[in-house]
């Protein structure tokens, strides 16, 4: 047919000429994640008693929790963490006592067995390796360094050699780093067989004059964290042990809310935040419709997790499919989609199945957002099928190209925008005397 008859055709009422459909051109969504970032928990001592401790937001760089655990005494340090309890202690007492790593709420109060020395228990290490957790202690200038289980059983007591004032304590990987309150150093704490030996590591960048307190490993971004104090500020720093440099994070008294005054962040530990929904398994639920009756269907999405055990909840942010929304043979309906911005989509049951245009199945693309309410949230798109019959065509193909689905239709001065060049070149022909 030529495009003059093709234009002058009869057409039922409604029907428009669309040439180029409503092409949805934004890139299609791909799974991705976003994290509310870490945490440092933060000793505190003097400040009260009992003694408080605070969370450092490592996403925001401010201290947005300040809690009080409720350990008699003005010092509630140790602050250990195996991922999933942060163990808190305070410094001259038996204390032993898990804490949830979030919010730091106790739900255990122990003590050590056999007791440990009840003098200056400073700041507390995870390791991996063997499960174990690590106590710095110092008394009467005699550095010493407890072992002990998960449930506070001492296994082994350590002297710590060539250190003043043992404090800051952290793991990293299986290399122990610790800190000299006495000394005001940081170095390597390496095991000889018999005790541990203490390596002063010079660190570029920090003044003199600063005394060394906690220290905490980030393993999500594998950032060593190092907590000091000039006797009226507290300061926060990364620490690269290789480079022998430090590098200020945050002056925690001016720019985070910690308070002021000689207060020793003497503890420091690291905390996983909130863990994103997980959208690698989501699926469009129904994912297959039919008969393709131009109903519209609601498809729901599942699949989402969440590690953490925050509900999810479901946002559409776009719905596409791979034929154009009102063309030949799909029984004159548009949109073909709605939806977006609820939790749940709503597609027409049809496809493009004519003699002129028998195509091959419809293909749904719907792009969500799944949120667990705590900062967290995944992206990603499902699809479902309407295929073009029940059999040999009853598998969808998707063409590549996407449309709107929720477009009702491009407006009559778009069309004509398209139309207008072929129809000026058919008139120009028609007129021209070489005819």
């Amino acid at each position: 047919m030529s495009l003059t008859r093709f234009l002058n055709a009869k057409r039922p009422a409604g029907i428009s000429i669309a040439l180029a459909p409503c092409l949805f051109f934004g890139g299609l969504f791909s799974a991705s994640e976003t994290n509310a970032g870490g945490f440092l928990w933060i000793s505190s001592e003097h400040v009260s008693d009992p003694a408080p401790i605070h969370r450092y937001n490592l996403a925001t760089g401010t201290i947005d929790l300040v809690t009080v655990p409720g350990i008699p005494g003005d010092v509630t340090n140790n602050l250990a963490t195996d991922g999933s309890t942060l163990y808190l202690g305070t410094d001259d007492a038996q204390d032993f006592v898990k804490a949830d790593p979030l919010t730091g709420a106790p739900f255990f109060f122990g003590a050590y067995a056999p007791p440990t020395n009840p003098i200056s228990m400073e700041d507390g290490a995870f390791r991996a390796a063997n499960g174990h957790l690590y106590r710095a202690n110092y008394a009467n200038v005699l550095e010493r360094m407890y072992e002990t289980d998960t449930a506070g059983n001492v296994l082994a007591a350590f002297q710590v050699n060539n250190t003043y004032y043992l404090g800051g304590l952290e793991f990293v990987g299986d290399q122990l780093y610790g800190t000299s309150l006495g000394a005001g150093t940081f170095g390597a704490i390496d095991f000889n067989g018999v005790s541990w030996d203490y390596t002063p590591i010079a660190l570029a960048g920090i003044p003199s004059g600063h005394i060394y307190g906690g220290l905490a490993y980030d393993q999500q971004s594998g950032v060593l964290y190092l907590a000091t104090t000039t006797g009226s500020e507290a300061f926060l720093w990364s620490v690269d042990p290789v480079a022998g440099t430090g590098i200020l994070v945050k002056n925690l008294t001016s720019d985070a809310g910690y308070p002021a005054g000689f207060i020793l962040p003497d503890a420091m530990g690291w905390v996983l935040g909130n863990q994103p929904p997980d959208c690698s398994d989501a699926a469009a639920d129904p994912g297959r419709l039919w008969p393709p009756d131009h109903k519209f269907e609601d498809v729901s999405i599942t699949g989402a997790t969440d590690e953490d055990g925050d509900p999810i909840s479901i946002t559409v942010d776009s719905i596409l499919q791979d034929e154009p929304v009102n063309t030949v043979g799909d029984g004159n309906t548009a949109p073909d989609g709605t939806g977006v911005g609820t939790d749940t989509a709503s597609v027409r049951a049809e496809r493009s199945g004519t003699r002129k245009l028998p195509g091959d199945g419809r293909v749904y693309t719907i792009g969500f957002t799944a949120e667990d309410g705590q900062g967290g949230a995944c992206g990603g798109s499902v699809t479902l099928c309407v295929p073009h019959d029940q059999g040999a065509g009853d598998a969808c193909v998707d063409s590549g190209a996407y449309f709107d689905s929720t477009a009702v239709a491009c407006g009559i001065g778009f069309e004509l925008a398209l139309l207008l060049p072929p129809l000026l070149w058919l008139y120009r022909r028609r007129r021209s005397p070489t005819r």
